[in-house]
């Protein structure tokens, strides 16, 4: 004599169902909200790393001013390319996470959750650029000296396409743990 058992599931009355939204466009299935919060832990995860690296910095300055100075100016170049290297994978992990966040909270538009990371994340600051080069000649001279110097162009341009495959890395990440815990 063996005993069974059997899960029962209760029925929800159709009055008392949640629908999930219809997708009929891509702007559609966009959560404002899920997208706003994504990039909002994507700018702390930026804003703990660019601490943490700060905090490093004046620990450097304060055991040895002349050698840090006379170091960040005859960098070689396999320390500048290590130094963009980290700051590539601190701007891949922090929007992967604001990608994953955005995607899990969202009811769809796995992606389109990403990408509105990105552009949330990457609007603030480029418009605070553009309003302190316009008004500040400090800013005016930083931001010359990144659009005619081929390196530092390069270096900002590989950080946007960094944050946006980040972005786009975590939100399928979502998507996939999304769908493997729907599966029965």
């Amino acid at each position: 004599m063996s005993v069974r058992t059997q899960v029962v599931r209760p029925s929800v009355p159709p009055a008392l169902r949640l629908s999930a939204p219809r997708a009929r466009g891509y702007l559609r299935s966009l959560d404002a909200g899920a997208g706003l919060l994504g990039a909002l832990a994507t700018v702390g995860l930026l804003m703990l790393s660019g601490v943490v690296l700060l905090g490093s910095l004046l620990l450097s300055v304060q055991r040895d001013a002349n050698a840090l100075t006379s170091g960040l100016t005859d960098a070689s170049l396999s320390t500048n390319l290590l130094m963009a290297l980290l700051l590539t994978a601190i701007v891949v992990v922090s929007f992967a996470t604001g990608g994953y966040v955005a995607a899990r909270l969202a009811t769809t538009g796995g992606r389109l959750q990403g990408v509105a990371v990105w552009a949330c994340a990457m609007t603030v600051p480029a418009l605070g650029v553009l309003l302190a080069a316009a008004g500040n000649t400090l800013a005016r001279t930083v931001l010359d000296a990144v659009t005619d110097d081929p390196a530092l162009l390069t270096l900002t341009l590989s950080v946007l396409a960094a944050g946006l495959l980040g972005a786009l890395l975590g939100a399928d990440a979502a998507q996939r743990h999304r769908s493997a815990a729907l599966r029965p």
